[in-house]
């Protein structure tokens, strides 16, 4: 059994999903179950960016430092900053990843635990067949691939992070491909 999480990192809600995957002998596919699925909320404190960033982040790190040691995982998938993009987001999600990255390094050395990374557009065409997908259809798209994780999200208000746990599923499936294609 492979463990792999999914983190859709953002300062207001970090979507993380860990995935239990096991080979199925009989079939290519694999038995995929969800074992965590969740958010970490975070809310601003600090005027200045790099300031609050830095707190928010380190809030972050110490909530997947537990869930990634509570749960055994193998293998950790983050979602990239988008380099198009505009606004705040373009300076506070790359800082987020580094500090995120920094607060995992020791967990995942001692653990020996693989790190991979999808830029947004390819993990929408991963999950949809395209990179202009939008979250709608990102969630839509999960109720095909893992019923039970979109039933529960659908029935819990869009704040509880539905669009991040969905972003975090899909990261958690590339971890595994990504893996499998390194262990080859």
């Amino acid at each position: 059994m492979l463990t792999v999480m999914g983190i859709d990192q953002s300062l207001t809600c970090t979507g993380v999903v860990v995935l239990d995957i096991m080979s199925n002998m009989g079939s290519r596919e694999p038995n995929i179950e969800v074992d965590y699925a969740g958010s970490i909320k975070t809310v601003k404190g600090e005027e200045d960016f790099i300031f609050d960033t830095l707190k928010r982040g380190n809030q972050i790190v110490e909530e997947l430092v537990t869930i990634a040691m509570d749960k055994g995982v193998d293998v950790i998938c983050f979602e990239t900053p988008s380099l198009a993009s505009k606004g705040n987001a373009t300076r506070t999600l790359p800082l987020l990843l580094g500090i995120i990255l920094r607060g995992l390094n020791e967990v995942v050395k001692e653990r020996g635990i693989q790190m991979y990374h999808v830029a947004p557009k390819s993990l929408k065409k991963i999950a949809t067949g395209s990179g202009n997908a939008s979250k709608d259809e990102m969630f839509e798209q999960l109720a095909v691939d893992c019923p039970e994780l979109h039933a529960d999200l659908l029935g819990k208000p869009k704040s509880v992070g539905r669009y991040d746990q969905t972003d975090a599923y899909y990261l958690a499936k590339q971890g595994y491909t990504l893996y499998l294609q390194t262990i080859k």
